[in-house]
């Protein structure tokens, strides 16, 4: 009873802190996890100096009959823990960092992505954390000309032909947007990882946030080629999701799509930073090399504290990869 007391309680306290913290990322905001996660499969860990919160972590639970794991929530990348900046310094990071991990329930497995700003994974990895550096690809500033000054002259090239014969609307429909998914994954031979009311309910309630959007690239006949969700905060534009119809016959669909996505970032929702969120594609991340876009990195932390929740994690990742990875 007191722990469900006390998860009760550190949703009241977190909710409060993103009150009074009106930048954080979308990823965190607790509607944001209710949709994402359901409301009953997350929580957060509070740290407090006096009246004030000064630290949070917020974390999704997955379980099944055999296995209890903290996971990211499908729509979602960066979870790691948010401390008042006062608090970032070599005096005090570590300790609100420590009392943030004692909170934490005990599971089989631990998996986050910590949010950018998050540069010192000391106090993790004396808790027997490891952890793997990933990369996603960001414009800090978006300006049109400057970004086609350095991107790739072949993706210059394709966005000038595209714009002969392509153009940008806004009127595709989720279950639509859905069934581009499914042939996208099927191509390479994988099935959407979420289904469609899934989807259609999380994109209800972006909307009604006014906290993203639903761009398609179609041709002059009214058909679609390429389509992509764009989530955003009060920072940044996240480039979500696309999807690109692999029989379309215009074959630059999917880099105009990008490039309408960028303006449309800086031009309709008033941002100045666009964030591709990242691939570890080797060819999706030369796309978003190419396009002139910096690369920024951010940890993913792990821990296993079973070794049959272990042994099965190599399994899959061997089934799925064809070889041995460890994260």
């Amino acid at each position: 009873m007191q722990v469900a007391t006390t998860m009760r309680d550190n949703k009241v306290k977190f909710r409060k802190y993103l009150e009074n913290t009106p930048n954080t990322p979308v990823y965190i905001q607790d509607w944001y996890l209710d949709v994402v996660c359901g409301k009953e499969n997350w929580n957060v860990c509070v740290v407090e100096k006096g009246a004030d919160v000064v630290g949070v972590l917020p974390y999704y639970i997955k379980q099944n009959k055999f296995f209890t794991w903290i996971a990211m929530p499908p729509l979602s990348k960066m979870h790691g823990p948010y401390i008042a900046e006062q608090y970032r310094n070599g005096k005090h990071h570590h300790q609100v960092v420590d009392e943030l991990l004692e909170q934490l329930p005990k599971v089989d497995f631990y998996q986050q992505g910590l949010n950018y700003d998050f540069e010192n994974w000391l106090p993790y990895l004396w808790k027997g954390y490891s952890q793997v550096t990933l990369y996603s690809y960001v414009f800090k500033t978006i300006e049109a000309d400057n970004i086609l000054a350095v991107m790739d002259s072949d993706c210059r090239r394709r966005i000038k032909k595209a714009d002969e014969q392509l153009e940008i609307k806004f009127d595709l429909k989720i279950g639509e947007f859905h069934k581009l998914l499914g042939k996208t994954f099927e191509r390479q031979n994988l099935k959407v990882p979420f289904e469609e009311p899934f989807l259609t309910d999380y994109y209800n309630e972006v909307r009604r946030r006014n906290a993203g959007n639903l761009l398609c690239i179609t041709d002059k006949n009214g058909v679609v080629h390429s389509a992509a969700l764009v989530i955003h905060d009060k920072q940044s534009a996240y480039y979500l999701l696309e999807a690109t119809d692999p029989d379309a016959p215009n074959k630059h669909a999917a880099i105009f799509m990008k490039w309408k996505a960028l303006l449309f970032t800086k031009e309709v929702l008033g941002l100045n930073r666009f964030d591709f969120e990242g691939s570890i594609s080797r060819r999706i991340e030369k796309i978003y090399r190419e396009f002139g876009a910096e690369a920024e990195p951010y940890f993913v932390i792990k821990k296993y504290h079973s070794r049959m929740f272990l042994g099965l994690k190599f399994v899959q990742n061997y089934r799925q990869y064809g070889k041995l990875v460890q994260w």
